[in-house]
């Protein structure tokens, strides 16, 4: 018996009479999302007596083989119990302190480190269990009023006792309870490279990539205790072969007030199916012309694609489609171009939304231009010593050149001042070791005007 889910909701489906391609798959039980587009209409519908056509068949065999390649990225993660922190090193609630949190399984202790404090966060207490669950992580977090706050943390596995660090072969994090406050704040959770993440069916989140960071905003509702159950404000990040995770909590906030906020952090699995994380899009950039706005993006490896839809928003907020382009589905390199009417205002948010042939909707990063402000880059996807970049502008403008590792931690910052019209800039990469990178040049107001993966490899 196949057990198949459309939307949310599963249905049993009995195969008598299989072809050859059917039997490679008899007796295997899985779980799977189809697009409702060529499946039930009707939740409550009877269907042993339903005859699918050939193409039906041919799209089950495809969602199940994406759904068991999914759910293999990350089979076995461990359930660890983070209890009782300990300060190790630097001030209590400060950046720069170090809290372990020892036996979190058998052989491991975890290490937890306080990176940033973005925009006037705080964190009030490392680890509070008067309510939700005793084996969770639970700080709280202070949220800044009327900004975007966020504290950045540094994740560390150990061997027990000592200062040596291990790879977890598999991993899950489970953030609980991503919700907001009913009026003004919405929680968001984001991390650095995962290979996978998973939400119900009904999520209420909203998950963006932008190639290296994986953002999860929570709704502006409120959901009630720390439960869960309630696994629409759920989101959990599957990672392989991982030693430390760059990890963030924050808040969007319009309150007059700051706000302290119970989070809640599991290190263990919920969910049993995976969506990968589409890295094909390895750049995503823009210009405005005269009467035009250009938009390109780069790509590689593209499977299984149907179309990217170019959205828009004159907030950042409320974004509507202006635009859609086919995939070409190239296993190679791939440059797309689109030129959409120039928007009024201050400026202009775009985002693309990676759509694929079952229908699945990926979001990119945002990017934000600023009219009147015309600056072109591209630069080179792979280097050794050197990465060059090319930039144009209509005026001179002093920017920001930095590279950022897998981690998301900042390993080079250079300030640069770019003359009206052609500039060329090497960006020597001395302490660069082999692997992948984002580089991103900022304006001075700190508005990204390019970002672009670089993979940098051994040098001889």
């Amino acid at each position: 018996m196949e057990c198949l889910a459309d939307a949310g909701f599963r249905v049993n489906l009995c195969v008598s009479k299989c072809d050859a391609a059917l039997s490679q798959i008899k007796s295997t039980q899985v779980k799977t999302k189809l697009n409702s587009k060529f499946m039930l209409q009707d939740k409550k519908r009877s269907t042993p007596d339903r005859a699918f056509s050939y193409k039906a068949l041919v799209a089950i065999l495809l969602a199940l083989f994406y759904t068991m390649s999914s759910s293999a990225q990350c089979s076995g993660a461990p359930s660890l119990v983070l209890t009782n922190p300990v300060l190790m090193s630097g001030t209590d609630m400060q950046v720069g302190a170090t809290y372990r949190f020892y036996n979190a399984a058998p052989g491991l202790d975890v290490e937890v480190s306080i990176l940033t404090l973005n925009k006037g966060a705080a964190l009030n207490e490392m680890d509070n269990t008067s309510q939700g669950y005793g084996d969770a992580w639970q700080p709280y977090v202070t949220a800044a009023a009327g900004d975007t706050s966020s504290l950045d943390w540094k994740i560390t596995f150990k061997k027990a006792g000592t200062a040596t660090d291990t790879t977890l072969p598999c991993l899950a994090i489970t953030a609980i309870d991503v919700d907001g406050d009913s009026y003004y704040l919405q929680e968001f959770i984001q991390a650095s490279t995962p290979g996978s993440y998973s939400i119900d069916p009904y999520s209420l989140l909203t998950v963006t990539f932008d190639g290296v960071r994986t953002t999860s905003v929570g709704p502006i509702s409120t959901v009630p205790m720390i439960d869960t159950s309630h696994r629409e404000v759920m989101f959990q990040m599957n990672f392989q072969n991982v030693n430390t995770i760059i990890y963030r909590n924050g808040s969007i906030s319009t309150k007059g007030t700051e706000d302290v906020r119970h989070t809640c952090i599991y290190f263990k699995p919920f969910f049993t199916t995976f969506t990968l994380l589409p890295v094909k899009l390895t750049s995503f950039s823009g210009s405005i012309g005269t009467d035009k706005t250009n938009l390109l993006w780069d790509t590689e490896d593209e499977v299984n694609m149907q179309s990217y839809v170019i959205e828009y928003s004159s907030t950042g907020r409320d974004f509507r489609n202006i635009a859609s382009i086919p995939a070409t589905n190239s296993i190679s390199k791939k440059r797309y171009h689109a030129a959409v009417a120039r928007q009024t205002g201050a400026k202009a948010y775009y985002r693309l939304v990676q759509i694929d042939r079952n229908g699945v909707k990926t979001l990119s990063k945002t990017i934000v231009l600023a009219v009147g402000s015309n600056i072109n880059v591209t630069s080179n996807t792979g280097a050794s010593s050197n990465i060059s970049i090319k930039l144009t502008t209509e005026k001179q403008a002093q920017l920001g050149v930095l590279l950022f590792n897998q981690n998301g931690q900042l390993i080079q910052s250079e300030k640069k001042l770019a003359s009206t019209g052609l500039n060329q800039w090497n960006l020597s990469i001395p302490n660069a070791k082999d692997g992948m990178y984002l580089l991103s040049i900022r304006d001075s107001s700190g508005r990204i005007v390019h970002s672009n993966k670089i993979l940098i490899t051994t040098r001889n």
